[in-house]
């Protein structure tokens, strides 16, 4: 490996840890960036794991947890499942702790 391509990829991770760092909303920015491109199928489809954790975290409550999955969809049309999912269980652990 040379030493210039070597300083190249060393420059390129600093520089991506400082923008960053001090720049959170590009890494908002690029998620939603890679939301679409993604295919609908791909888009629409949700983590077995991410279903587990927020059923689990109703104690074992299936229907509230599709209640509040499809809550959120209808409050955020534009987002998949399984940000709704996500944000589901991201609510409930904020919720928790108030």
């Amino acid at each position: 490996m040379s030493i210039e391509l070597l300083l190249g990829v060393v420059i390129a991770v600093v520089l991506l840890r400082v923008v960053t760092t001090y720049f959170p909303q590009i890494k908002t920015w690029w998620r939603q960036f890679l939301q679409v491109l993604q295919s609908p199928a791909q888009k629409n489809r949700v983590q077995s794991h991410v279903q587990r954790k927020l059923i689990r975290s109703l104690g074992g409550d299936r229907r509230a947890a599709e209640r509040l999955v499809s809550q959120l969809q209808y409050k955020f049309p534009d987002k998949s499942e399984n940000w709704c999912w996500e944000k589901a269980i991201s609510d409930l652990e904020r919720d928790r702790f108030r």
